[in-house]
């Protein structure tokens, strides 16, 4: 029974290899451990959206705490961003006018790169998005307006999330 108690730990921890809790970034980032991250571009008509994706990427890059936030002369890469489009939709309609939103939905788009500071060879890039929902109440500009920080947060989250694990 003991025998039979051993064997069966042993088979449950093996199980588990596989998996690390930090510091599983891709093998040909493995050199790279602070990143800079200047002001990203906007190229769509919301006002300070590059400023808000700009903090949403430090804040998920500090969070996830893969790679180090450095400045621009010091980092080992630089992460460069812009924010290309910002799509809404209709989710739901008011059940007496179809034309007449309750809810709606924002898309927030960003194509991103690494760059390597010191050679300047594109090390990874990609494009990611986030969306959110919100309710279309009285005023529909102040309700877009509070969708974009969540929008955003979801599109750098998911950014991050590549460079950090390679997928």
């Amino acid at each position: 029974m003991r025998y039979l108690l051993t064997a069966l730990i042993a088979l449950v921890l093996s199980a588990c290899q596989g998996y690390h809790i930090n510091g599983t970034k891709p093998d040909y980032l493995s050199e790279i451990k602070t990143v800079a991250v200047p002001q990203f571009d906007n190229d769509t008509l919301e006002v300070r959206l590059g400023s808000l994706a700009t903090n949403s990427a430090v804040d998920s890059l500090t969070r996830d705490a893969t790679f180090t936030i450095g400045n621009a002369e010091d980092a080992d890469a630089v992460l460069v961003g812009r924010v290309t489009n910002v799509n809404y939709g209709q989710v739901s309609s008011s059940r007496i006018d179809s034309l007449r939103s309750e809810e709606l939905s924002a898309t927030v788009i960003i194509h991103w790169k690494l760059i390597d500071n010191t050679t300047q060879r594109v090390l990874d890039q990609g494009s990611s998005r986030g969306t959110t929902r919100f309710i279309a109440d009285g005023n529909l500009q102040t309700a877009r307006r509070n969708g974009m920080p969540d929008a955003t947060k979801r599109a750098t989250d998911s950014m991050v999330l590549t460079l950090a694990n390679g997928f």
